[in-house]
């Protein structure tokens, strides 16, 4: 007897559990699409077509030489959308540099933003590609909200799926063990990261990516070679609020008075305690603040690149901590890289939600729904009149190492140090 009512309470329990999860479901989905219809009615109807972008039936897949021949077409064409009807592009034009990886929800919604931004109009766009995809290419030429230009990482895995800088069948597999990569003496058996592990290519490419990237833009290309504004690069997966160019371009005006500084930064973090808008700090510069959202000219390039052999050496595939490690082991008498940065972000990470724990999926429609919500509520604090600029004392008061204990690694393939200087095209000290 005792058994069976053990057993019947049991199974209430498990049926009021599965109950619950499916109320919880349901309020979720309901919540979802409230949400969803929300962030649709607060988008302008000339935006929408980013969101609802049509692709094309793909009649066959293009081969790794059929695309390389179009990547290198496409390189050396340079061709800028939009400018016979937003003129040419000056020496102080804001560049917006954008990496992209694979058409998603989050570039389609940073789109959005961008056509939505105050100015945005007298900004040149370059998206940088590591994937070639003709959906994505059509989706970029329509544009029609500034100048825009596509450039393609020609050294990318899909290019070269089999061989180095993608995965040769006899190189060693990433989780393989010291002792069975030298059993089977595979290529890379001797250069194990810091952690143990072997070459990822898709680690890899991030920082090759990036840095072939910043190399393009400012030592290659015909339009921007010459060019002195702010070079502005973002992740895909951000969304920025209106005031976003204008704040950019107000901090930059502003730190023309100040002490040295090398970034400029809109950040990608919300505190709902300090909503301060026009509040603007001088800070060391570390990569877990602003790796999403960065801009720098070309004083500070020049300063970067020079340093090349750093950063192309460390053991890790982010971009952000070797640049990082630059900014720490530069020659003496050089003070780590500052940032200005904006006490309250413009800038928005999509692919988590980035404010606060919900019972609603962490996506993309979530994440732009409180953005637009922040955006609406702080509607009469956005383009301040004036900015407070605070210079945080630990500038002067502390001094810091670079932490090996908390490397990515990675980056131990002499191939993927080989590769990274033979992107750098300036390789002379400043």
């Amino acid at each position: 007897m005792a058994r069976r009512r053990l057993e019947c309470c049991i199974k209430i329990i498990r049926n009021m559990l599965i109950i619950c999860i499916f109320v919880v479901l349901f309020c979720a989905y309901k919540v979802r699409k409230l949400h969803k219809n929300e962030v649709g009615s607060q988008i302008p109807k000339d935006s929408l077509k980013y969101i609802f972008f049509n692709k094309k039936p793909q009649s066959h897949i293009k081969s790794p030489e059929t695309i390389a021949s179009l990547i290198s077409f496409y390189n050396q064409q340079e061709n800028i959308l939009n400018e016979d009807f937003y003129g040419p592009i000056e020496k102080d034009t804001v560049v917006f540099v954008v990496t992209v990886h694979k058409l998603s929800i989050y570039l389609e919604f940073l789109l959005v933003s961008l056509s939505q931004v105050r100015g945005i109009e007298n900004a040149f766009i370059i998206f940088s590609h590591s994937y070639f995809d003709d959906d994505l290419n059509d989706l970029i030429q329509s544009i029609d909200f500034a100048r825009v230009m596509q450039i393609f990482y020609p050294f990318s895995i899909q290019l070269y799926p089999n061989v180095f800088p993608g995965f040769h069948p006899l190189d060693c597999p990433y989780s393989m063990s010291i002792e069975d990569a030298e059993a089977v003496n595979c290529t890379g058996s001797f250069d194990s990261d810091l952690h143990g592990h072997y070459r990822n290519p898709t680690h890899s490419e991030l920082k090759h990516h990036w840095w072939w990237t910043a190399n393009t833009v400012f030592e290659k290309l015909s339009r921007s070679i010459k060019h002195t504004g702010l070079v502005i690069f973002l992740n895909d997966d951000v969304f920025l609020l209106q005031d976003f160019m204008y704040m950019i371009i107000s901090m930059r005006q502003v730190a023309n008075f100040l002490p040295s500084y090398d970034f400029l930064s809109l950040d990608t973090t919300l505190d709902m305690n300090n909503l301060n808008s026009y509040r603007v700090d001088i800070q060391k510069w570390v990569p877990t603040n602003n790796p999403d959202v960065l801009a720098f000219d070309v004083n500070t390039w020049k300063s970067i690149v020079s340093y090349y052999d750093l950063f192309c050496d460390i053991d890790d595939y982010s971009w952000a901590r070797s640049l990082y490690f630059v900014s720490l082991n530069r020659e003496r008498g050089t003070s780590p890289y500052r940032v200005m940065t904006a006490r309250m972000a413009r800038a928005f990470k999509t692919s988590n939600c980035g404010f606060e724990a919900k019972l609603v999926d962490c996506d993309a429609i979530e994440s732009v729904y409180q953005v637009l919500n922040l955006q609406k509520k702080m509607k009469d604090e956005l383009f301040p009149i004036f900015l407070e600029v605070y210079t945080l004392v630990e500038l002067e008061d502390s001094f810091e190492n670079f932490d090996f204990a908390q490397i990515n690694g990675g980056w131990k393939d002499p191939r993927d140090k080989e590769l990274c200087q033979k992107f750098t095209i300036r390789k002379k000290k400043t």
